[in-house]
């Protein structure tokens, strides 16, 4: 039952005027036809248990009236929403069948959050008993809940992963050991049971996010995740085929474990975008560029804020010596100049950085070659100049 006490462990922490309300859902579906069975009442008792609470009297309906309720419900946190409605559900079908006054009160919950009145998924998952684990994942995807773009990718690559890497029956340490170094969008441990949702109903939604950097990113990560073993199985074939179907791309499967079998990188990813035209290649270049003009403009800062303090400006060479299509380690004891002004990245880098100075200006210039094609984009600042591109759109 871990999923749904996470839910209700954050339920019975909320402000306890918002707990009453939650409370009141199930009272109202409860009481709604004039009398509280056992059944309903176990099932109550059994509810606030989970939440923590001490046993409560339930003969009494909730005195908040049920559309005070619905306005806080069409305000909750999703999380919060997603509980709601698992013990609303769980609540009406507790004498096991669907009354049609409760179905009209669930109807009325999911049209607060904006949802279609379709009470039947619910009460479907929510026959018979409380399970361990209740499907909060599925039910979260039944009706859309907190699925924003950002989050159902998110959603979908957990999805797929697990069932990639469960579809021969185990998730092995090599697996693990991948997920570990190169999936850091997604927790490892969160890979250690299969998806409740099948795989089919997942892809079918790729195509819908229309996000081609997405789309690289998850197919580069299939394909090196089906090698981490060493060899694929014909179930991972089969999974992979029916994402890039979806995708309505080559299942060149031949091709994208040549491409991966290595392994997922940047430089990696690039190369299955443009075998399988996803169209994400300007778009991860773009990005990885930028990190030109936001490290030169910190750069400046620590040179006007060294000057401030002594009254000269230092020097710079190129460090990195050059630039890389793979990010390198910054290691501040080699960095020259930059050690003298305390200035170091957030991060690993990929372009070169260097400061040219006079006894009153200097110049701060930063090199990439991302695409590795050895033309190289360069963005300059000066002490009066914000950073500035001196290269081609198009060159990375």
């Amino acid at each position: 039952m871990v999923i749904f006490l996470m839910g209700v462990l954050r339920f019975s922490a909320m402000a306890s005027d918002k707990k009453e309300h939650g409370k009141c859902v199930m009272s109202h579906i409860a009481h709604s036809d004039g009398q509280l069975s056992q059944t309903e009442e176990r099932r109550l008792s059994q509810i606030y248990n989970l939440m923590g609470e001490e046993k409560a009297d339930f003969k009494a309906p909730c005195k908040t009236d049920w559309q005070t309720t619905l306005d806080f419900v069409s305000d909750a946190h999703d999380n919060i929403v997603l509980n709601v409605l698992f013990m609303a559900g769980y609540v009406a079908t507790a004498d096991g069948i669907n009354k049609s006054i409760e179905k009209e009160l669930i109807e009325d919950l999911l049209e607060a959050i904006g949802r279609q009145r379709n009470a039947e998924p619910l009460l479907k998952m929510c026959e018979g008993e409380i399970p361990h684990n209740p499907n909060s994942e599925k039910l979260r995807w039944i009706y859309s809940i907190g699925n924003d773009d950002n989050l159902k990718e998110e959603m979908l690559a957990n999805c797929i992963f697990r069932s990639l890497v469960h579809s021969d029956g185990t998730y092995s340490e090599h697996e693990k050991e991948y997920a570990n170094a190169q999936i850091k969008e997604i927790q490892s441990h969160q890979l250690n049971h299969p998806c409740q949702i099948p795989v089919g109903t997942v892809t079918n939604e790729i195509e819908w996010l229309e996000n081609p950097v997405f789309n690289a990113w998850l197919v580069t990560n299939l394909g090196s995740l089906a090698q981490a073993d060493g060899k694929t199985s014909t179930n991972e074939d089969i999974l992979i085929t029916g994402v890039l179907n979806d995708l309505n791309k080559s299942t060149d499967l031949e091709k994208l474990y040549g491409l991966t079998t290595q392994g997922f990188s940047e430089k990696t990813m690039l190369k299955v975008d443009e075998h399988f035209q996803f169209g994400a290649g300007e778009k991860i270049k773009s990005s990885f560029r930028s990190e030109l003009p936001a490290y030169i403009k910190s750069i400046k800062s620590a040179q006007l804020a060294y000057e401030l303090e002594h009254d000269i400006f230092v020097e710079c060479p190129s460090y990195p010596s050059t630039p890389s299509t793979e990010p390198q380690m910054w290691v501040v004891s080699e960095s020259g100049g930059f050690e003298t002004i305390r200035w170091m990245p957030d991060g690993d880098v990929r372009g070169s950085y260097s400061v040219t100075t006079t006894a009153s200006d200097f110049t701060i210039t930063g090199i990439s070659d991302i695409d590795g094609d050895s033309v190289q984009a360069t963005y300059v600042a000066t002490k009066s100049t914000s950073p500035k591109r001196l290269t081609a759109e198009d060159v990375y």
